[in-house]
């Protein structure tokens, strides 16, 4: 089982936390120690984030020749052009 720090789930709610509870302190001007230590840790919370988020072994087997996002049913358009249906 994967630990809990190479979790890319893990990773991305931790740091969005860290991210809302830091905006609520700015605006709220409280805790001033806090918001600064949550400030100087943001940077390494992004780069774990990142890091963990790029070497995740997910794959998937959608293109996107099939498929406009990875995430969505949404399929590709194909749009054909007829030689009749040209403009000049």
């Amino acid at each position: 089982m994967r630990s809990i720090l190479r979790n890319f789930r893990w990773a991305i709610w931790v740091t969005t936390f860290a991210l809302f509870v830091y905006t609520f302190l700015v605006a709220a001007e409280i805790l001033v120690v806090l918001t600064n230590i949550i400030f100087i840790a943001s940077p390494f919370l992004v780069i774990w984030m990142v890091w963990t988020v790029l070497r995740d072994d997910f794959t998937t087997h959608k293109t996107f020749d099939d498929y406009f996002y990875q995430d969505s049913e949404i399929r590709r358009v194909t749009v054909r052009q007829d030689a009749d249906n040209t403009a000049n």
